[in-house]
């Protein structure tokens, strides 16, 4: 537990040392609402993990589109 409250404590406190706070976002996922810390080299990563949350939100929106695409069938 100790070494798991390290690996997420590490990055929030290097980031309010350095002035980075700006790099602490709250997972885009409606579902998960983690804290990260933002590494990317442009800033912009919106989720806490790519694998789980990006390819969740990613495949929901896929979903949508395809059925937002779908013709009306008449009665």
């Amino acid at each position: 537990m100790d070494d798991a409250l390290a690996r997420i404590a590490e990055p929030v406190v290097r980031a309010l040392g350095t002035g980075h706070d700006d790099r602490i976002r709250i997972c885009a996922n409606d579902t998960c609402q983690w804290l990260f810390y933002d590494e990317s080299r442009t800033g912009q990563r919106r989720w806490c993990n790519m694998a789980t949350c990006g390819n969740r939100a990613k495949a929901r929106r896929h979903r949508e589109r395809l059925k937002a695409a779908e013709p009306v069938q008449p009665d």
